[in-house]
């Protein structure tokens, strides 16, 4: 009741809400599952990728219990995090696995999002390193102010394009996400799985 709550005091009655409504009519259930998926948008995403809600939580709880992302082997994951935290962990330690792979609801294209979750100050810290003083309206201030509102560095501010694209090919997925994501920003979502 309590996430329920806090959707209608943010959005009242609206179409999301009547979706997710109409798609999960237990509201134990729905209150269950927007505690897993906190976007109410991105949970009627998944509910489209199933056939019907405890399909969906089942797939939630068991990727959780594994600890292993939707996609990867455990010997694969483990791989994969030792070269993440070489190149990532520069920005931070707490690096995650979040989006549908952390949910078990992934489409067979779908990509592995990366978020390594900092701090309000070590996220302002990161936007001024990595932006330094953009010229007024210019392209890469746009992309900083983005970078500000969404609580999100993305892989290219970053410069870790490179390592993100060797990672998709050499794991085989269509592309890796490499974000710096602000604890408490709009991006700083679960269900997540902690890379080793």
């Amino acid at each position: 009741a309590m996430v329920l709550a806090r959707l209608r005091a943010l959005v009242p009655e609206t179409d999301i809400l009547l979706k997710l409504r109409s798609k999960v009519p237990d509201p134990d259930q729905l209150e269950r599952l927007l505690g897993k998926v906190e976007r109410p948008q991105v949970l009627l995403d998944y509910l489209g990728r199933v056939d019907n809600p405890t399909e969906l939580e089942s797939l939630i709880d068991a990727t959780a219990k594994s600890g292993i992302p939707q996609g990867f082997s455990r010997a694969q994951f483990a791989q994969f995090g030792g070269r993440l935290r070489a190149s990532a962990g520069k920005f931070g330690s707490d690096i995650r696995i979040q989006g549908s792979r952390a949910t078990g609801a992934a489409l067979p294209g779908s990509e592995v999002d990366v978020a390594v979750r900092v701090p309000p100050e070590e996220f302002d810290r990161l936007i001024k390193q990595q932006f330094k003083s953009p010229n007024p309206g210019s392209s890469n201030e746009r992309t900083m102010l983005r970078s500000i509102t969404d609580g999100r560095i993305q892989r290219g501010e970053l410069r870790l394009s490179g390592e993100g694209n060797a990672l998709a090919r050499d794991f085989g997925f269509k592309e890796v996400q490499i974000s710096v994501v602000e604890i408490g920003g709009a991006f700083d979502n679960g269900p997540w799985i902690m890379v080793p």
